[in-house]
This record gives structure tokens, C-alpha cells and sequence, in this order.
């Protein structure tokens, strides 16, 4: 399939009925051949008539869909029931997407690595009407189950259901109302369980229409290592294929598997959460060729300043002067599920100024604020909590009306971030709420506090901070440090200790109450399913080694 010229696209974002629930028919009805590939795969979709696929055009993508929505409509599945997808990550979840939005049927998406009981507990809190998994998940998540209704509910299995006969519904496919639920995904569960964010037909699609309307130069090819069962990764496929662009679809997680499919695939815009680009610098970047590279972007929470630099090393770019000039970009956005969107974007290549956890300034459609704990806003240079009025903002928690409401305060959405904003209109991201530390020298944000220690540390790769209660009441902060090649002796570290406790001192940070460290070949700290530090894992594995202390 060619990219999309000009003309096709304004067509479709004129198109006031153009939304998340109908893209790919909508891309189909303006689109010049359907039948090249277009998506890219490194691993073998696997349809339910035993075909397999490594690469699928925009037909192959409507027919493969197709097949389990016919399926799923004679299985009884109407519009507004929930499927739970809990598979291992790959391109089933956005066939699956595809399949159950056009019966107005919504995909509820579990991540593959949650544990059974999470999931089951989830699945349970989402009432949903079945479950489409693997043989393995389903014996362990059944036995997960605590409500008698859940253990008779219908468990479809990868690999063993029957092809459909072809039936639809009367009136096919399903037309969406503007916020008509498409999609539930789930929070990383940094705090506990996860909740169930509610994505929505015309607010889903809104940060990557924008995108579209207002296009970075020189993308022509993507590679897509984002969670499959994440809404970013779904709407950057959206994204690709309303482009017209090639994509690849990394179902192999590793730090080597990537490299090897940007030297393979050649993209020019590679996709993943920070912590996938991080397993990546452990390795030896020179034993790999990134020339294609012109963008790397990341969502979530923005990355450490120290790793975009050695990126950026890579690749190349376009320079003021229309010529390709080493040195890569990197596509630094901030954002959540619940925001819809990544509403904070800033590009980073190697020469620019110091970053201090700058996300920039908000998209043209985006009111953000910092509010106080009153729900008030707040002036310049003073910390306080992110909240975000957008069009693309999630409806809010599925089957949690209280939690929904707890999020929305004076009309805004609060992120659970904290951040504060400058005289230019810059934000800056220093924690998230339940991360920043209460000290008896003053309040320490983590993040902030990571992103100064690595900037001043050459011998430090990557750091986490949380926090843990003080024998003298209150809390205190502890470092886990990972080295970029040397190893330290119990001396050395606490003079490490020292010097670091000195230069938090010059700004007017708390002290570090200890310090502990691996090499880089061995990360640090616990990440949950979606690649974030569990600082909440490691204050309990504190507690833990101090209790059998």
C-alpha cells in the first residue's frame, strides 16, 4: 500500500464520522490498492482456519477480523458486552479490537504477563460476558475465579475455536455515537490493582488525528515495541495504517530482538516505553546499525535524560537546511492511559540544553494546569498535581464511578502526576503522588531527584528512589543504583553515598538515607507489565530484609 497522499487524508480528517471504532473502513473507502502489506510481523499471526501470516494488507487485516466477529456474533456476543482478551502480546489484540468493535462489543484488554489471580480478580471487577485466552490461562485463571457466575462464563481458546459460518448481525458493522466505549485497558498497577480505563469512539482517536493534521517530517516506516494489550500501541497502528505506512509488530520484548529488527526492518520511527530503549543501552549499540533511524518516541512517564543522549548518538535527521545530518531525534511524550493521549511532546537530539524532566508545553487542544490540594490553581515554579482538560481524556474507570469521580477536580482531569510549570508556560514532571517522599529535611520527589543524581554521576546507568518509614517517625529515602561497568566495595559506595548526599545538599534536596547497587547487567528494580519501576515492590522488599535483618 502507497502512503496515503495529501488529498486521501484531508479527506478522511474532514470526515466528521472518522473515529476510533470505524478507522479501518474508513482508510479502506480512500486507499489506492488494500491488497500490498502493511503490517509487518516477527512472529506468525495464526487465523482461525490455521493460515499463517507475517505480513497482512488492509483486506487481510478487515478479513482476518471479520472472521471472529462473525464468531463472536454467533456466540452471542451483542454491542456493549465486554470480552476480556488475555493472550501473550502480539497482533491478536488488534484483531481482536477490530473484531468485537464492530459488533459495538467492547475488547477488554488484559496485558499477558499479569498474573492469573490479578487478572482474574480484574476480569471479575469488569463483569464481562466471556474470554478469549490461551489453553495454559485459562486452567489458571479459572481457578482464580471467586464468584460461582465466573467459572461458568464462556472461555474461548486461541487456537481451538471454530471458524464461523459467516453470519452478522442485521445492521453491520456497528455505527458508534461519539462516546460509545471502544476498549478498556488497564493502568500498569503501580499502586495495586489495576484499574480499567475506559477508551471511547471519537476521544481515542483524537491525539492521533492531531498527529496526522500536523505530521513530523521524514516518517515513512514504523516499529511498533509498545505492550500490544496497551491503548498506545493500538493507536499507533491506527495511526500507521491510516498513513498508509509499513509497521512492524515486535512481539519479541528483548532488548536484542528490537535491535535486530531496526537493523532488518529498516524503520525510520521506532515506538516502546522507556524502559525497553534502557534494556537496550546495556547493550554494545555499536555491534548494531541504527543508520535508518531518524525518530525514536517514547509515551508514558518521560524519559531520563542521560539515556536520550546516548541515543540520539544514532541515526540521523533533517537539518533547517533540508540536508540528513547524523545524530537521531527522540520524540520525549507524557502522557497516560487516562489522558488519551501523549498531551506533552518534546523533541530531544544530543546537543540540546539540560532537560530537568521538561515535558513542554501542552498540545494546542490540551488546558493544563497544577492544582493545589484544594483543587485551585497554582502559581508559577510550585509543585503541584497535573491536571488536563482535552477532548481526548478518558470517559473514566469502568465499573468504578467513585474512583472516576475522585479524578475529576474543578474540571479537570488530575493525572496523579506532580509537576509545576514556568514563566514560559513549561512543564516540568518531578514524581507521581504516591512516589514523592515526606523527610524530615523537607519533601523529595524521586524523579527529579533520579533525573540530578545521573546528571551529575557519570558512573551511575540508571537509579531509583522510593521510600521507606523512619525508625524516628516519618519517612526516608533510599537509592538503588545500577553502575554503567565498575563495581564499588562496601567503602567506596558509602563515599558514593557521601558525595551524591553533597549534591542534593547544593539543591536544597533531602539526604538519601542508603544506597545500594547492582552493575548494568542487572537491572535494578522490579518493573511491572507495562516496563515502570514498582517502587511499591521495593519499599515492601525493604520492610522485608529489614524485618529478617
Amino acid at each position: 500500500m502507497s502512503i496515503l497522499n495529501s488529498n486521501q487524508l484531508e479527506k478522511l480528517l474532514s470526515d466528521d464520522n472518522f473515529a476510533s471504532g470505524n478507522f479501518l473502513r474508513k482508510v479502506i473507502s480512500v486507499s489506492d490498492d488494500i491488497d500490498d502489506p502493511l503490517i509487518y510481523l516477527d512472529e506468525p499471526y495464526v487465523s482461525i482456519d490455521d493460515t499463517k501470516y507475517i505480513s497482512i494488507s488492509l483486506r487481510g487485516l478487515r478479513s482476518l477480523s471479520e472472521e471472529y466477529a462473525s464468531f463472536y456474533h454467533e456466540q452471542g456476543i451483542v454491542a456493549k458486552d465486554v470480552v476480556g482478551i488475555y493472550v501473550e502480546d502480539g497482533l491478536d489484540y488488534m484483531i481482536q479490537f477490530l473484531a468485537l468493535t464492530s459488533l459495538g462489543a467492547v475488547a477488554a484488554f488484559l496485558n499477558g504477563g499479569l498474573s492469573s489471580d490479578i487478572a482474574a480478580l480484574y476480569l471479575e471487577q469488569l463483569n464481562v460476558s466471556g474470554i478469549f485466552t490461551t489453553e495454559k490461562k485459562r486452567g489458571e485463571i479459572k481457578a482464580c475465579f471467586k464468584k460461582e457466575a465466573s467459572k461458568q462464563m464462556p472461555i474461548w481458546i486461541k487456537g481451538k475455536v471454530t471458524p464461523s459460518k459467516g453470519n452478522f448481525p442485521v445492521v453491520y458493522p456497528f455505527e458508534h455515537s461519539e462516546l460509545d466505549p471502544v476498549l478498556l485497558t488497564h493502568t500498569s498497577g503501580t499502586t495495586g490493582i489495576p484499574k480499567a480505563v475506559q477508551s471511547s469512539h471519537f476521544p481515542y482517536l483524537h491525539g492521533v488525528k492531531d498527529r496526522l493534521a500536523t505530521p513530523v517530517q521524514n516518517i515513512s516506516r514504523f516499529l511498533n515495541s509498545l505492550p500490544h494489550a496497551h491503548s498506545s500501541s493500538i493507536g499507533y497502528i491506527m495511526e500507521a495504517t491510516i498513513r498508509g505506512c509499513p509497521i512492524k509488530v515486535q512481539t519479541q520484548k528483548s532488548a536484542e530482538a528490537l535491535a535486530k529488527s531496526i537493523e532488518t526492518f529498516r524503520p525510520d520511527y521506532v515506538l516502546s516505553f522507556p524502559n525497553l530503549y534502557v534494556d537496550m543501552l546495556r547493550l554494545n549499540l555499536n555491534d548494531y546499525d541504527f543508520s535508518s533511524i531518524f525518530y525514536w518516541r517514547s509515551t508514558g512517564d518521560a524519559a531520563h535524560e542521560r539515556h536520550v543522549r546516548i541515543m540520539t548518538q544514532y541515526g540521523s535527521h533533517l537539518a533547517e537546511d533540508g540536508s540528513i545530518q547524523p545524530g537521531s531525534i527522540y520524540i520525549d511524550g507524557m502522557g497516560s492511559t487516562e489522558m488519551g493521549s501523549a498531551l506533552f511532546t518534546t523533541l530531544r537530539a544530543n546537543d540540546s540544553k539540560d532537560f530537568d524532566r521538561c515535558v513542554g508545553k501542552p498540545a494546542d487542544y490540551v488546558d493544563a494546569q497544577i492544582l493545589d490540594e484544594h483543587g485551585r490553581i497554582i502559581g508559577e515554579d510550585t509543585v503541584g498535581f497535573l491536571a488536563v482538560k482535552s477532548p481526548s481524556v478518558i470517559q473514566g474507570y469502568w465499573n468504578n464511578t467513585n474512583k472516576t469521580e475522585q479524578s475529576r477536580v474543578s474540571g479537570y482531569w488530575v493525572t496523579g502526576d506532580l509537576a509545576y510549570k514556568d514563566s514560559d508556560g513549561n512543564f516540568y514532571h518531578v514524581d507521581r503522588i504516591t512516589d514523592r517522599i515526606e523527610t524530615s529535611e523537607g519533601m523529595l520527589y524521586s524523579l527529579q531527584t533520579e533525573e540530578l543524581i545521573m546528571k551529575k554521576f557519570d558512573i551511575i546507568f540508571d537509579c531509583s528512589i522510593f521510600k521507606v518509614e523512619s525508625e524516628l517517625g516519618g519517612e526516608t529515602a533510599i537509592l538503588k543504583a545500577e553502575l554503567m561497568d565498575e563495581d564499588l566495595s562496601e567503602q567506596q559506595t558509602q563515599f558514593l553515598l557521601k558525595e551524591i548526599n553533597e549534591w542534593l545538599s547544593l539543591h536544597k534536596v533531602p539526604k538519601l538515607a542508603s544506597l545500594s547497587i547492582s552493575k548494568k547487567s542487572v537491572i535494578h528494580a522490579p518493573l511491572g507489565v507495562t516496563g515502570k519501576v514498582l517502587k511499591r515492590v521495593l519499599r515492601d522488599q525493604s520492610e522485608t530484609q529489614k524485618l529478617s535483618a
